[in-house]
């Protein structure tokens, strides 16, 4: 509203400034018809002297006829008449444009000044109103709250009652929590009393006089009217402390008993201090009756509006409007009121003086009244200085044009220029990409028939003779070394194609809310045990106090930290390894930007001061002759480079050649949520440092439960957890499933899967809830999900679950969950003696030799044994699980991929994504969460060069478990062993 007369005033300049152009112009086009006149006059006259000098032959007779040609008398020359013509027309082209433009602005003024009075009016109006809702907000949030503390603390003592405690238990409950109330909420908080069991109980402390009988009080009375609803009793003068107080109460159960909580009006009286409209004005709070709640002016707190007539009408008029506004006198001054009415019984007003309110307003009309004035004259003047500059300025704006024909000219040029360059490096690109295609069909061919190389001599060394296992047992050692040595070949084609998607620009940055230590978690994991199997220590030290939630790519800072720990890894043969995280901002507060400073540090060969500047060259490996046997494109720190250029980070280099390397990160993120990270270093260290024996905490035979998941995997893993508890489980592998069963079996607990095709977790809780002939209406359901983002939780207990329980499972939170949850009559607790009694030990002398193949396939056993607590045999049971459920999950993956259902093919690849990661395929479980978060957007490109590479990942992972724990499986399968290798050899799509 205040930028917008100066905006139309700008437009009306603008079309006066026309106006002069194009009188201007007229004026040049009268003057040319002038000097047209004036030539063709003379060009006359000249005729007629000529035509009258014919025939004449003495100078005498000559000199006549000149003197007869010319015009009578001085003034009446064709030269001084067009002159007079000429200040007539310039003097009317001057005074009617100047009174036109004089009407306009004063039209304008008018028109303008009606505008911004009434904009203003409107924003005044609409900020009082935003003022005083957003107080009202905040006081019945705080009233909300108040009642909710009541209710909590009355459905206990009412627990209590039915319980049979006595009185002075529950007093000394009231007491305990009034202090707690105190201080965890609100020192406003006066005390929780009331009458219980006949008695007067109160948690302050206070003894009444003789003769006092609760039962008269107000609060008690309007307690039992309300039935067993909280109420609000009308606020009250304290004697002692002179502060309003209300009393908020209820009925308990049986009729009689009450309880009551007093709340000092010192935390409203905050707001209504500064309750004003633009620092104007004076708010208040008033009930029904009258009574001054909360004032400015705290002085009046607990007084009346009905002292007076001119206030009783005020209070008439505030309970009229309730919610809204109007305009009244109020001592002497025409004021404007806002109303807005809380719980049914106060209400806010917003009183403020028309005269302070709209000062602004008439200031502004003033000075839009003056700027018009000035322009006017300014109009004015140059309207007749123009003529004079008019010809300089034709001249310059003619030079102008020159000007913007030959940049628009240069500019052309270095368009072409742009577009040839465009094109050569996107035939570069098409080149990598079609040559990596190229690349990949044979290298697919080879790990296809060395797939079955494996699997042949694993059949074959089962059944051959002693004498020729050692010859199987080289050829699997032989095709393992093929198998390796081919999927580095594909992670070097992987990182050319990363690098030729960032020099195309279809690299995209993603951002969005991640978990700063899961990222740290995962890749110290990976870390951790390539430099466990070169005999490197691995240490971790991050400042405890960096926010956890951030907002940022997770992908690319995960890519980023992992390239780094891996080449340390690759060029440290002895000593360590280390990351360390800091950040450089001191702000901790949600929405604020934040700059990680992550470095890793080796004791590795160093780098040459030379050869630190082609680190980030595409295609440069420093050192040749020292790294010969090293594997890799020379891409992994160019693709660093470039994603962290994309973030708007960089990256430093500090090296000693011979001692050790470190690279340091810049990255700008934005903080999420202020909750630090913590003791990561302590946490990552009894993660991966833990023993693996197992033993329950408890056990119940006599409990009975659900698990509903559409993974048979997920439910094997739960069982499997479970085992050793005895407790009975039914499993369900669907949402219509789960309420067939909830309807006629009793269960003590279920525990529901979120995320399931046709029915989620939500919608199946919600029938559970609904269905009268259920015997589960009142059963706790937990929520199993892999949803672990901020809030997460407080909405799935919105939905109406008890609890929440993140995936992959957790045994120990699971237990600590089922121990909540369950009866407690029949759940059994296992002391630590009798723990420790049944330890088991943790190591297991053959795994090295069975899980070699897995190993080299990229699956991380030890991930997987970790999810099972270190039980080798569930952890079998798991991959078993995995390899046969392919056969029913990849032709549902393929189908929804096909038919284009992507919300489904979300669904079936998060639960990939899963299961994937539970059996440690990390690399599958990385590539399915990225299509999950493409499908869940549509981003069909995306999903189109990610799938195929999926699906290639999945086969790979299946054949390599089938071959390791084989099973009998249904001839003809995809996952059939039997099945020709060369039909069966998927091909990774390249980039389009």
């Amino acid at each position: 509203a205040q930028r917008f007369p100066l905006l139309f005033l700008a437009d009306v300049v603008l079309t006066l400034f026309i106006m002069v152009q194009y009188h201007l112009v007229t004026l040049r086009r009268m003057e040319a018809d002038e000097d047209k006149d004036f030539a063709v006059s003379a060009e006359r006259a000249k005729t007629d002297v000529i035509v009258s000098t014919e025939g004449t032959d003495t100078p005498a007779e000559t000199a006549g006829a000149v003197t007869s040609a010319q015009p009578k008398g001085a003034g009446s020359s064709p030269l001084q008449g067009m002159k007079k013509k000429r200040r007539r027309t310039t003097l009317y082209n001057l005074i009617v444009p100047l009174v036109i433009i004089l009407c306009l602005m004063i039209t304008m003024v008018v028109y303008t000044s009606r505008v911004i009075k009434n904009v203003a009016v409107t924003n005044i109006h609409e900020v009082g109103e935003d003022r005083i809702s957003s107080v009202a907000a905040q006081m019945e949030n705080y009233l909300y709250t108040t009642e909710s503390v009541l209710w909590v603390t009355a459905d206990t003592v009412d627990h209590m009652i039915r319980n049979g405690s006595t009185t002075e238990q529950i007093l000394q409950y009231i007491t305990e929590e009034t202090h707690n109330q105190e201080q965890q909420f609100d020192e406003n908080y006066t005390g929780i009393y009331g009458v219980i069991k006949g008695e007067y109980l109160d948690g302050a402390g206070w003894e009444p006089p003789e003769g006092y009988d609760p039962t008269e009080r107000d609060w008690y009375k309007m307690a039992v009217e309300a039935a067993g609803e909280s109420v609000i009793v009308p606020p009250y003068v304290d004697a002692q402390t002179h502060s309003v107080i209300i009393s908020i109460c209820r009925l308990l159960s049986g009729g009689e008993n009450v309880l009551s909580l007093d709340v000092m009006m010192n935390r409203i009286q905050e707001m209504i201090k500064g309750l004003q409209i633009k620092e104007k004005g004076y708010g208040f709070i008033v009930d029904q009756n009258g009574m001054i709640i909360a004032h400015s002016d705290d002085t009046l707190n607990g007084s009346y509006l009905t002292e007076t007539d001119e206030n009783r009408a005020f209070l008439q008029q505030i309970a009229e409007i309730k919610n809204g506004d109007f305009e009244m006198t109020l001592e002497e001054k025409d004021s404007t009121v806002f109303v807005r009415q809380i719980m049914d019984q106060w209400y806010i007003v917003i009183a403020v003086p028309n005269a302070e309110l709209y000062s602004e307003i008439w200031q502004q009309l003033t000075v839009n009244v003056l700027i018009c004035l000035i322009i006017f004259v300014l109009i004015a003047f140059f309207y007749l200085y123009g003529h004079r500059i008019e010809k300089n300025y034709s001249r310059s704006i003619e030079a102008m044009k020159m000007e913007e024909q030959r940049k628009e000219y240069e500019t052309r040029v270095l368009k072409l220029e742009k577009e040839a360059a465009d094109q050569a490096n996107k035939a570069k690109s098409d080149f990598l990409a079609e040559m990596s295609h190229e690349i990949r069909t044979p290298i697919n061919a080879v790990l296809g028939m060395n797939e079955m190389i494996l699997r042949e001599s694993g059949q074959g060394r089962r059944a051959a003779a002693a004498d020729e296992k050692e010859a199987f047992d080289n050829i699997s050692i032989y095709a393992g070394n093929i198998e390796s040595a081919g999927n580095n070949l594909l992670s070097i084609i992987n990182d050319i194609l990363d690098f030729s998607k960032i020099e195309a620009g279809r690299m995209d940055i993603v951002p969005g809310k991640y978990q700063l230590s899961s990222v740290l978690n995962d890749v110290s994991n990976i870390a951790y045990y390539r430099a466990k199997e070169k005999e490197l220590a691995y240490l971790v030290d991050v400042d405890e106090t960096i926010p956890d939630w951030l907002y940022g790519d997770e992908l690319r800072v995960r890519q980023v930290i992992t390239n780094l720990l891996s080449n340390a890894v690759k060029y440290t043969d002895s000593g360590s390894i280390r990351l360390k995280l800091r950040c450089e901002t001191e702000a901790r507060e949600a929405g604020k930007p934040i700059t990680l400073l992550i470095s890793v540090t080796d004791t590795g060969i160093g780098i040459r001061e030379e050869d630190v500047r082609k680190l980030f060259a595409k295609f440069q490996r420093v050192d040749l002759e020292r790294n010969s046997t090293v594997e890799g494109t020379g891409l992994g720190l160019a693709i660093t480079q470039k994603l962290l250029t994309m973030m708007g980070g960089e990256i430093r280099v500090e090296s000693v050649y011979g001692e050790g390397s470190t690279f340091t990160v810049i990255l700008p993120q934005e903080i999420v949520s202020s909750e630090p990270v913590g003791n990561f270093q302590e946490k990552f260290e009894n993660t991966t440092l833990r023993s693996q024996t197992y033993r329950e905490t408890f056990r119940a035979p006599d409990a009975h439960i659900l698990i509903v998941d559409d993974t048979r995997m997920n439910l094997t893993v739960a069982t499997g957890l479970l085992k050793s508890t005895e407790i009975q489980i039914d499993t369900a592998g669907s949402g219509e499933e789960a309420i067939a069963l909830a309807r006629t079996i009793p269960y003590d607990l279920i525990l529901m899967d979120q995320r399931m095709p046709k029915m989620d977790g939500t919608e199946a809780l919600h029938h559970l809830r609904e269905q009268e002939d259920s015997c589960n209406r009142q059963t706790p359901v937990i929520c199993l999900t892999a949803d672990a983002v901020i809030g997460a939780k407080e909405k799935y207990l919105a939905e109406g679950f008890d609890d929440y329980l993140t995936k992959p499972i957790d045994s120990a939170a699971l237990e600590k969950m089922l121990v909540r949850y369950l009866p407690g009559e029949k759940v059994i607790s296992v002391d630590k003696e009798e723990m420790q009694a049944a330890g088991i030990a943790g190591e297991n002398t053959g795994g090295a030799d069975i899980y070699a193949p897995l190993r080299a396939a990229g699956i991380r056993p030890e991930t997987g044994l970790d999810y099972c607590q270190g039980d080798e045999a569930l952890y079998q049971s798991l991959l078993r699980e995995y390899a046969q459920s392919a056969m029913e999950k990849a032709p549902d993956i393929q189908q929804s991929f096909e038919m284009q259902e992507w919300k489904n093919y979300s669904i079936f690849v998060h639960a990939l994504k899963s299961s994937s990661k539970m059996i440690g395929a990390e690399a599958l479980s990385e590539t399915a969460a990225r299509l999950e978060a493409a499908a869940g957007q549509a981003k069909e490109t995306e999903i189109h060069h990610e799938h195929y590479r999926m699906m290639g990942q999945y086969d790979a992972v299946v054949r390599v478990i089938r071959t390791v724990f084989p099973e009998e499986v249904p001839r003809g399968s995809t996952m059939d062993p039997t099945v020709n290798p060369d039909e069966e050899i998927l091909e990774f799509l390249p980039v389009e």
